[in-house]
């Protein structure tokens, strides 16, 4: 479920409320995950008596209801839900975004003769489906991920036939599906075997090939982490973003500035720290380390929050993927969804506190989280 952080304004003003929600589903590793396990978001409004934080594992409506709840918020989450959002005439703004390098194979078994992508040429793919159909965050990266393999071999999505399959919604599908109860990542690899072994398709695009070939003999025909282009690499659950709400942004802008702060100091020490920022995603996000290195390439970079020109052109690759598959039901502009401001103050914030020594007080946490996720 995703992870919400509420900052309310003023105790006595429940209606006012910001909200920062990080998406845990696919275990995800983002700045904010890493923010709030080191405490830093804690620490930073732990000193102000008219400011309440608590975390909460809830989904966050970025409609205001009846009684004004909810025009206070701040989403931290794949841009597939963002994008619909705004193309529905959500009222937010986007400030910060994080391109996670992610690694999405196309398997198929040693046995079937399929040796390369050019291979799968009138062949069977896998998709996994939930009760979403075919509208879910799931969805879109699988088919992302098989029109750039395709691409690769010089095959269009016309060369191939889908497979659709329902997932169990208590498991985890291939990327991740949305549910209240995961199945280990070793049991979803064991659920895919099978179902190669059985011939329901040929090949299959997979969170994890380990988890696959944990069980049957496979063959990686395609792993996104080596196409040389950045733009193809570029599939909806490696974008993040930072979605506020307009509202809030009037009002309360500092609080934005000072959150995005917060997770740009996190992303630092990453940086600066890695071996220890990996210790402390696995345990936040309750994942094995292999599972994350095995994931996600460079990912102290893949942590940093920035809006830089090759952000900007990939959220419009993105928006345009989505708009040609009809996974996106409205048009919209990107340029005036964008506001930079917010980020701009926040770098002054994290300058300031680096000369005041602020930035370098950070340390890995002893103990759990008391919001660590259960695996």
């Amino acid at each position: 479920m995703p992870e919400t952080l509420t900052l309310i304004r003023s105790k006595a003003d429940i209606a006012s409320v910001a909200m920062l929600n990080y998406s845990t589903s696919g275990i995800l590793p983002t700045a904010s995950a890493l923010a709030i396990h080191l405490g830093l978001l804690d620490e930073e409004f732990a000193s102000e008596f008219d400011l309440n934080v608590s975390f909460a594992r809830s989904a966050v409506s970025t409609k205001r209801d009846s009684s004004g709840d909810g025009h206070y918020w701040i989403r931290d989450s794949d841009l597939i839900s963002a994008m619909k959002d705004r193309s529905n005439g959500s009222d937010g703004r986007l400030v910060a975004v994080s391109f996670l390098e992610v690694s999405s194979p196309v398997v198929a078994l040693t046995s079937s003769g399929i040796r390369s992508i050019t291979d799968l040429k009138g062949k069977r793919l896998g998709v996994a489906t939930t009760k979403e159909g075919f509208r879910d965050l799931g969805y879109a990266q699988q088919l992302k991920v098989y029109t750039t393999a395709l691409s690769a071999g010089g095959l269009t999505l016309h060369d191939v036939r889908f497979v659709p399959f329902e997932t169990d919604q208590r498991s985890a599908a291939p990327f991740g599906a949305k549910s209240d109860k995961i199945k280990s990542p070793l049991e979803v690899g064991k659920d895919i075997a099978e179902r190669l072994q059985r011939h329901e398709f040929d090949a299959i695009a997979v969170d994890l090939a380990s988890d696959v070939a944990h069980h049957v003999s496979i063959r990686v025909l395609y792993d996104s982490l080596d196409h040389p282009d950045y733009l193809a690499r570029l599939h909806p659950n490696s974008l993040r973003g930072l979605v506020v709400s307009s509202h809030l942004l009037r009002e309360r802008g500092d609080l934005v500035a000072r959150v995005l702060a917060r997770l740009m100091q996190a992303a630092d020490w990453a940086k600066a720290h890695p071996k220890e920022a990996e210790d402390a995603l696995t345990e936040s996000l309750a994942i094995n380390l292999d599972g994350l290195t095995g994931k996600y390439r460079n990912l102290s970079e893949g942590l940093q929050i920035n809006l830089g020109i090759d952000k900007i052109l990939s959220l419009k690759a993105q928006k345009n993927f989505l708009l040609r598959h009809h996974l996106l039901l409205k048009n919209f502009d990107i340029d005036p969804w964008v506001d930079h401001g917010p980020l701009v103050e926040a770098h002054e914030l994290l300058a300031e506190w680096k000369k005041d020594g602020k930035s370098e007080a950070i340390r890995p946490p002893i103990l759990s989280h008391p919001y660590q996720l259960s695996s």
